[in-house]
Formats: C-alpha cells, structure tokens, sequence
C-alpha cells in the first residue's frame, strides 16, 4: 500500500544522527544522514528549535539499509539525489507541505514499489524515479491541483500531458483519450514495457519521452489521430515523411521505408541493439541524436540528397566504422560523431563550411580527414583526442 503523509508514530531520530546548516532565513536543511547503516529514519520537525524545511542534495545517498523515512511536515523541497540508491528503501512518507522534488531524487530505489504525492507539491523532476525497477504506482491525493494519477500514471492536472509512467509498469500501456502530449522522460526506463497505444487526441510526443525502454517492440496509434501512425509497430508523422520513433526493442536491422525525408530528433536513440539501418533516397535530414547512444551500430549508408546532420546525431555509436558524407550534406552539427571509437575515415564534403564543437571528439581510430576547400571554422575540440588522426588533406 502506498505511504500516506501523515506524521509516523514513531519517535524522531535524533538531531546528531545528522549533518545539517542552516538556510538565509535560519531554517534547516538535513545535508546528510551520518550513519549509512540506518534502516528506520524519522526526520525530526525541528533541530535547536529551528523548522527543517528541506533535505539537501545526495543527503540519504547510498543508505543501502534504509527501509522507510518519514519527513515532517515542515520539508517543502527534497534536493537532487536525495535518496539516490537507497536500494532498501520501501516505505516513504511525504509530507503535505512538500513543493518541489529535484532531479534524481529517488533514482535507483530499486525497492520502492508505490508512492502517493502530497497536495501541496507543483514541482517534479521527470527523472526524480528514473530505475525504481519495482515502482509501478505513482498516486496523487486530490488536493493536489498540479497532478492527477490514472491507472498508476502521472499526468498533469487536466489530465492532457502524461507526465510519468512509472519504471516498473510491465505489458501493454494504452494511453488515455484525451491525452494530447507525451512529456520528457515520461517512459524512461520502463524495461519491462512491450507496446504503448497512443490515442486520437495525441498531437506532440517529445524526442526524449522514450529511452532505455529495451523490451519495447511496438508502437500503436488509434487510426482516427491526424498527426502520427505506426507502421509494422514504428511510429511516423501522419503524412509518413517523418520517422517519429523507433521502438528501442524492435530489432538489430531495419530497412527506413521509400518517402521517409526525416530522421526525427532521438528517433532511434539508445536503440542498443540496432546493427544496421537502410536509408532511403530522398531522405533529407538527420535530426539531433538521430542514431545517440546505438552502441551496436556498424553502418549508416548516407546516400544523396542528406543535407542536414544534426547535433549529436551518431554521439556514442562506439561501433561505427564508417560515415560516407554526400556531396549534397550542407550541415554538420556540432557533436555529430562525438565517440565514435570505430570510425577510420572521414570526408567531408565541399558544402560544409563549418565543423562544429566536437565534432569528432573521441574518436580514437579516425586516421585520416580531408577537408574541403570552401572550409571556414573548425569548432572547439572538434577532432580532440582523435589519438590515431595522422593524415589531413
């Protein structure tokens, strides 16, 4: 069952159980648990009669044996990593006068299964519970007029931006009708997730909304939306010309359909186990972060008419060993093969004025660069620590 704010019966633990500094306004803020051994911690509503009204950033960090923490009723913010691997923790109680949960706040508390938002919080990091693996509920008391929770999830009030799926939610998800944008980071890391169904009232889903989802094979859009479909479960702007979404657990190849002219921004980003990917001709741009974090891939075949490769677009693909650049490629943006330990060989083609920040930073077995003539700037760092690189022409 989740945990209600109310204040625990349990005796406080004392005031030199923790470090902790007083605020501008000569309020409290724990800045850590001293003992990491603790398993049963009840936060004292004053120390030396002054209100604790927040807990510091990484305070109860790495408290591996922590099972339960109450706060008082004075805690209006929890700071960034607060709890941060408490991988014991099960039984949090939070307090009605709580604002403001920062980033991280709750990541990695693998055991934690549910928990219920007080009424009076407006601010929620969408990491704060990034890999609570267990945590399948978030639910909202109905005080509160900044979220509500359906089925477990979190959306915002009226109801018409999922906010936060929770990491451990398993199978199917159909999001509501009504629904109308998808927000940032609201399915990362829900491994256990196989499809999600999005309804006819979906009009924006962001480009982060889906990472390290690896059991994720398809996507499904109600027919009557007007601004994406899915095909063969991958997911496409209505008019097909934009690959919106790639599920991260679909494949290690796949062939882009004839008529698609954009990449979308993460479209295929941390898809780990992508190997290899057929372009289609016509295809026009490679949107930020297109191919990030696709460690397995070996080859991206650019064919004429790419002009534009966004930032970031291949950072990380530690596997590709080659990128033949178009003579029709006339941006390159900054970061674009950041950590691309693979990669031999680079051309770059006469319509590239400028090689951004980063570009090439990284890749440690680039041999050989050959600039075109019309290059004006090359970006800070952009072939740093490129350890191999002997040859520029």
């Amino acid at each position: 069952m989740p945990t209600s704010p109310s204040t625990s019966a349990s005796l406080p633990t004392p005031a030199n159980a923790f470090d902790w500094r007083l605020d501008a306004d000569g309020r409290v803020v724990i800045q850590k648990l001293r003992d990491s051994s603790a398993v049963d911690v009840v936060v004292p509503a004053r120390i030396d009669e002054n209100p604790v009204v927040a807990i510091a950033d990484a305070a109860f960090a790495y408290a591996g044996l922590l099972t339960s923490i109450t706060l008082p009723e004075s805690v209006e913010k929890i700071g960034a990593n607060a709890f941060f691997r408490c991988v014991s923790l099960t039984d949090v109680a939070l307090p009605n006068a709580l604002r403001e949960i920062d980033s991280s706040a709750f990541d990695l508390c693998e055991s934690l299964r549910s928990l219920r938002l007080p009424d009076a919080l407006e601010t929620l990091a969408p990491d704060a519970f990034n890999r609570c693996a267990s945590l399948t509920e978030l639910l909202v008391f109905h005080g509160n007029t900044r979220f509500r929770s359906v089925d477990g999830v979190l959306f915002d009030a009226d109801g018409k931006t999922l906010f936060r799926c929770p990491p451990g939610k398993s199978g199917d998800y159909v999001v509501p009708d009504g629904v109308e944008r998808i927000a940032p980071g609201a399915f990362d890391g829900c491994a256990l997730l196989t499809s999600v169904t999005f309804p006819t009232s979906l009009q924006t889903l962001d480009a982060q909304a889906f990472r390290d989802c690896p059991a994720l094979t398809q996507f499904q859009v109600a027919p009557e939306n007007k601004n994406f479909r899915a095909v063969d479960g991958v997911l496409y702007s209505f008019d097909g010309k934009t690959l919106a979404r790639y599920p991260e657990g679909k494949g290690d190849a796949f062939e882009v359909p004839a008529g698609v002219e954009i990449i979308g921004d993460g479209a295929f980003s941390g898809c780990k186990s992508l190997r290899t990917v057929a372009l289609p001709l016509g295809l026009r741009s490679l949107d930020a972060n297109a191919f990030s974090g696709c460690k397995r891939l070996t080859s991206a075949a650019l064919s004429d008419g790419l002009q534009h490769i966004g930032e970031s677009t291949f950072r990380g693909c530690k596997r590709l060993r080659t990128a033949s650049l178009p003579t029709t490629l006339r941006s390159l943006g900054a970061g674009a093969f950041y950590g691309c330990k693979a990669l031999t060989d680079v051309k770059i083609p006469d319509g590239i004025a400028t090689v951004g920040a980063a570009t090439f930073y990284a890749c440690f077995k680039l041999r050989s660069v050959a600039f075109p003539d019309g290059l004006r700037e090359i970006g800070a760092s952009a072939f740093y620590a490129c350890d191999s690189l002997t040859q520029v022409f």
